[in-house]
């Protein structure tokens, strides 16, 4: 399913008439983290937002 959803987000994005896309659904492929990620991805460093594995041991969580 997660293939199907990031081909179905790359025909959107070369869509013009495109304007937006809410996916539907439930599970890790439509949960609200996955939009979180994928603007991490273009906006940070990574698409962690800095928060990765190391960084969360650091910090004591």
């Amino acid at each position: 399913m997660t293939y199907a959803l990031a081909e179905a987000r790359r025909r959107a994005a070369g869509d013009d008439r495109v304007k937006v896309a809410v996916p539907a659904g439930g599970g890790a492929a439509c949960g609200p983290h996955r939009p979180a990620h994928a603007h991490n991805a273009e906006s940070a460093a990574d698409a962690l937002g800095g928060m990765g594995i190391r960084v969360t041991k650091a910090a004591g969580s």
